[in-house]
């Protein structure tokens, strides 16, 4: 652990100009916010739209992948569809914005 600390302190130097820098020595943020420049225009590009790009789906290779909510018909994808629901509320009434899905197999 010490080598980790002495490496930090070793590049903080090197990146501060050669100047010793203590590890424990609270430091001023160098961030600043971003102000309007007259010197930086951004300009901005239209966007060009001609066509959707179209991607043919191989509905074999789909199922053999367990993809199942595309066929609207089928009874797993409506259970899917309730069940995707079902989370997207109680996330947004907790105010989540992330979901892990593990594996229930070591």
């Amino acid at each position: 652990m010490e080598r980790i600390k002495e490496a930090i302190a070793k590049a903080k130097q090197a990146r501060d100009g050669g100047h010793q820098v203590s590890p424990t020595t609270p430091q001023e943020p160098k961030t600043q916010l971003a102000t309007g420049s007259p010197d930086y225009d951004i300009e901005e590009t239209p966007i060009v739209y001609n066509q959707t790009r179209v991607v043919e789906l191989d509905f074999e290779h789909l199922e053999a992948n367990r993809i199942i909510t595309l066929d609207n018909e089928d009874p797993n994808s409506i259970s899917f569809d309730i069940l995707r629901t079902q989370v997207l509320a109680k996330m947004e009434a907790n105010n989540w914005r992330t979901l892990a899905i593990t594996s229930p197999t070591p």
